[in-house]
């Protein structure tokens, strides 16, 4: 296991109680939503990645837009709401849990975005 990976893992074990993941009793057993880490990703380690970071830290929510064409041409899935996620610093370290509240597509003069709206669950 990698040094992310074992930051993330402790992260998570901390982060699923903070956030109150768990609904059930301790005798019925861990729920899949608890016993599954979400995804861990980052910004990048731009100066632009740092930012975003920094202001959704700072206010507890962001959106942000992209190209629908990003996700097309990488042939990736489109965000999802409530979907968790473990956000990383630029250097591979968990900050926060977030989830995603709202994903709106939107056509304008410019193309197709996606507009994604992040919320911290739990800060690190």
């Amino acid at each position: 296991m990698s040094d992310t990976e074992s930051l993330v893992a402790a992260f998570w074990e901390v982060a699923k109680r903070r956030a109150r993941l768990s609904s059930l009793p301790g005798y019925f057993g861990p729920s899949a939503l608890e016993s599954l880490a979400p995804p861990a990703w980052s910004f990048g380690d731009s100066a632009d990645g740092e930012a975003l970071l920094t202001e959704l830290l700072a206010s507890g929510s962001l959106t942000s837009e992209v190209p629908l064409s990003d996700y097309t041409d990488a042939d990736e899935a489109l965000p999802e709401t409530g979907t968790l996620g473990i956000l990383l610093d630029g250097a591979g370290a968990p900050v926060a849990l977030v989830v995603t509240d709202e994903v709106q597509v939107s056509t304008a003069a410019a193309g197709e975005t996606v507009s994604e709206t992040l919320r911290v669950v739990y800060r690190a």
